[in-house]
């Protein structure tokens, strides 16, 4: 039986944004308990059932009468992001930069690691690090991710083969862990997007919105190397196994 659990969400299409992201928390069984009702109390306090990133962003939904309430919005995702402070352990995320993503499937044809694959791996190796760090053997780590990813299969076939890892999907409702890794993910996606639409070195994390701020002070390795980016300086491919790929990120 796991120790510890690690909840993982995706955010961003490789069609429709210019970053991908995959983010999540890692937690004890205990941990995830308390954090279950935690959240369920407070999604209740304010009147929803859950947060889904995308109706809270846009004000649909549940969220359509907070549209013009600033406060209830950020009071929320502070309550929220204090939650996920308390009861986590370590939070993880990765993403892909998409021109360059494409520049490199260009350069090396048969690297077919699709974007959401890459990054959901990336967190993987991210965890196995932090259970070495930890003097905490991999076994006792489940993996979950939101199941709604059509490239979930390819993520699971890289997961066993080259990382010894078998992911379970779910779908969203039947963890809370989604909902906070779905706010990270999205997060992640919007700062990064921010960055890289910028002159690089240009932004600080001062510069990037309220809610990611305080999301990176929730542990995140060792110089925040749990969090990191595939970009055109970063990527360093070495093929020849199988198509697969070692790779280092920003």
């Amino acid at each position: 039986m796991a120790k510890f659990t690690a909840y993982l969400d995706g955010s961003g299409s490789p069609k429709d944004t210019s970053i991908v992201a995959v983010a999540g928390f890692l937690a004890t069984a205990e941990q995830w308990i308390h954090f279950e009702r935690n959240w369920r109390d407070a999604c209740a306090a304010f009147g929803v059932s859950a947060l889904h990133m995308r109706d809270y962003a846009h004000s649909r939904r549940e969220f359509e009468s907070w549209k013009a309430d600033a406060i209830k919005r950020k009071r929320f995702l502070e309550r929220l992001i204090n939650i996920i402070s308390t009861r986590v352990l370590n939070s993880f995320a990765s993403a892909v930069v998409m021109t360059d993503y494409e520049a490199m499937c260009a350069a090396f044809p048969r690297f077919k690691m699709k974007p959401y694959a890459l990054t959901a791996c990336t967190c993987i190796s991210k965890i196995q690090r932090w259970a070495e760090r930890h003097n905490e053997a991999p076994s006792k780590i489940a993996y979950a991710f939101e199941g709604g990813d059509k490239d979930r299969g390819q993520l699971a076939q890289y997961a066993r083969t080259y990382q010894k890892v078998n992911p379970i999907f779910l779908k969203k409702s039947e963890s809370v862990g989604f909902q906070a890794a779905d706010l990270l993910a999205y997060e992640y996606l919007k700062g990064n997007t921010r960055i890289y639409d910028c002159e690089i070195g240009t932004l600080t994390m001062a510069d990037l919105r309220r809610p990611l701020r305080e999301l990176e002070k929730i542990p995140n390795g060792v110089d925040a190397d749990d969090w990191g980016i595939h970009d055109a300086k970063s990527m360093r491919f070495a093929l020849g196994m199988d198509e697969m790929t070692y790779y280092h990120e920003a």
